[in-house]
């Protein structure tokens, strides 16, 4: 069995605002590699700290560095804070990387916490299709998969996303889109949704998405666009309740 850390921090200047967490100014990838090997860890999911203002960078360079290591990755999957309007906290969620039957009832990553490798569009030639206003993101996944593109997870927080309640794909059109984007599936996925369903929540069970434990996230918000704000979470959940709700009601049996 791994043992994963939930949640480290890597900076490059600044003390931590958290006295809690090691006071010194730089804390750098190596060092936190020695000190997992130390303690037995496997894996750590890194997420930015506000006290760096370089600290996407940081994020960035990890993606950077990913390919590097492993240029045969097409696409690299990275993990994503949903927030509400105001920058507060409504779920974390984990990327995984798509699997060709189950990514038609839930596709497991958000466009936001997405990076390509430019091949991907040089040599591919894969681009958004024009035709999908609301769900081109999982028409995109969907053809990545059927291409065979090699897609890797990289686990750490690369991005925010808010959910304002007034989102694109809440609204009428993306809706019709969706059921137009099922109609694409084979005729057995269809019928077994539920399922597939149960099968992917299985698959967040075994790559341990659903348990994240408390942590900070340093964000740019609408009331304060110049500068992040830092916000902590005691009890975090990977499961985004509204979204939830409305997906059970599409793969309900009828």
């Amino acid at each position: 069995m791994q043992i994963v850390d939930a949640q480290i921090h890597l900076w490059g200047s600044g003390l931590p605002s958290n006295q809690s967490h090691i006071q010194v100014t730089h804390f750098t990838p190596e060092e936190a590699i020695a000190l997992m090997d130390e303690g037995g860890v496997d894996a750590a999911i890194i997420h930015p700290p506000g006290w760096d203002p370089n600290s996407t960078e940081m994020a960035l360079k990890a993606v950077q560095d990913y390919f590097m290591a492993h240029p045969q990755t097409d696409v690299l999957l990275g993990d994503t804070v949903v927030v509400d309007k105001e920058g507060g906290f409504i779920c974390v969620r984990k990327s995984l990387v798509p699997q060709r039957n189950i990514m038609w009832v839930f596709n497991p990553v958000i466009t936001s916490s997405v990076f390509i490798h430019r091949r991907v569009l040089d040599q591919h030639h894969l681009f958004f299709d024009e035709k999908w206003r609301d769900l081109g993101d999982k028409v995109w996944t969907v053809e990545m998969v059927r291409r065979g593109l090699k897609m890797a997870v990289l686990r750490r927080f690369t991005s925010s996303f808010s959910d304002t309640g007034e989102n694109m794909n809440l609204k009428p059109n993306a809706i019709r889109e969706a059921k137009a984007v099922m109609e694409m599936a084979p005729s057995w996925v269809r019928r077994w949704k539920w399922p597939l369903w149960q099968l992917h929540r299985l698959r967040q069970v075994c790559h341990l998405i659903y348990w994240q434990r408390p942590f900070d996230y340093s964000i740019y918000t609408l009331a304060n666009p110049e500068r992040r704000v830092d916000f902590h979470v005691e009890k975090p959940t990977a499961v985004w309740w509204t979204r939830h709700r409305d997906n059970q009601a599409k793969v309900l049996p009828g």
